[in-house]
């Protein structure tokens, strides 16, 4: 993988004229591979290290591949898109740390643009959504951002976004700029909260965090994933006190 002499399908292991199914194939079973997570808390962190370089060397490769062609394949034609309804996003269940699923609100009816327009932005977003379970993160963004340029006052489209480039080291500044857009059009949802407040534990911002997940229980009571998030930050916090520095503690 180190070697820039190979090309992104031979690094996948594909002849040039693979077929866009066996490239997406084969991506997806080397990122299921090489995830950090599946080495556990035992293995050193040298080997994550690896795994994480081999996974963002994947997604580069999977940004360079075109998807635009792929995606104009998929999508009804402006006429076949009119005679269309809107199609339903479906919820799913609330966010967890781990494995952090997208739950949009119904699409708000959208009364400044046309059905066309309208379409196409969700049928964008329904693609970056499939990305980003697939783990394909790279690939997703530039997705998301066209749907944006569509159609820019969905929360939902911002979320996503923000999702997508947490998950990727250098993209969390941007991360934290589109969660907060995010939180701003949906007030009303816990989602972006949550996973603003991830995005900062992992950047090491505890209190900021903490005051995500406090939102998250206001908006959501029985919000789990929050609640977990809040017993491991207090519980942390309160280990932190119980340590007395080095040069405090009586030898004899």
């Amino acid at each position: 993988m180190q070697d820039r002499s190979f090309s992104d399908l031979e690094l996948l292991g594909l002849p040039v004229a693979a077929a866009a199914a066996a490239v997406e194939n084969a991506r997806a079973g080397l990122l299921e591979r090489f995830a950090p997570e599946r080495f556990g808390s035992a293995a050193a962190p040298e080997i994550k290290k690896i795994a994480r370089q081999v996974c963002q060397r994947l997604q580069v490769a999977a940004a360079r591949l075109e998807v635009e062609p792929v995606l104009q394949e998929q999508m009804p034609s402006p006429r076949t898109a009119q005679a269309k309804k809107t199609p339903e996003v479906e919820p799913l269940l609330p966010v967890s740390t781990l494995s952090r699923k997208f739950s949009p609100d119904a699409a708000p009816a959208a009364a400044t643009l046309t059905d066309g327009v309208h379409e196409k932005a969700w049928e964008l977003l329904l693609r970056g959504k499939e990305l980003y379970e697939q783990r394909e993160f790279a690939k997703a963004i530039p997705l998301l951002k066209q749907a944006i340029k569509l159609e820019s006052g969905q929360g939902d489209f911002y979320n996503l976004l923000g999702l997508c480039q947490s998950e990727l080291e250098i993209m969390k500044n941007d991360a934290e700029i589109n969660l907060k857009k995010a939180v701003e059009l949906k007030s009303w949802s816990a989602d972006p909260v949550y996973a603003l407040g991830v995005l900062y534990r992992g950047q090491g911002k505890m209190k900021l965090a903490e005051r995500c997940f406090q939102r998250v229980k206001e908006i959501a009571h029985d919000h789990t994933g929050a609640s977990r998030e809040l017993i491991d930050l207090r519980r942390q916090r309160a280990a932190g006190k119980g340590k007395t520095p080095f040069l405090k503690k009586k030898i004899f």
